[in-house]
């Protein structure tokens, strides 16, 4: 899983080291939360892992389009629910 992957440390590929440190963290904080809201939405344990990982890679791909790094949270949630929507 590459939630999974960040929370153990692993390199980022791309991206500045303050990207990564902050990105890496803010997930850490958030990922029990983000797996409940999917667990919530899919009602499979699976699905919600794997939402979690398609948000995960969507929101480190998009993380140059957050200006606000206080919105992180706000912003991490969107892309979920909007990852399950469009799925």
């Amino acid at each position: 899983m590459a939630w999974n992957s960040l929370r153990s440390g692993a390199r980022c590929a791309v991206g500045n080291a303050d990207d990564c440190a902050f990105f890496r963290a803010e997930i850490e904080r958030l990922t029990d939360r983000l797996y409940g809201v999917a667990l919530r939405l899919t009602g499979n344990p699976s699905a919600a892992e794997d939402l979690v990982s398609e948000a995960v890679l969507k929101a480190w791909s998009n993380l140059g389009q957050l200006n606000d790094r206080q919105a992180f949270p706000k912003w991490m949630f969107r892309i979920l629910t909007n990852t399950f929507v469009s799925d």
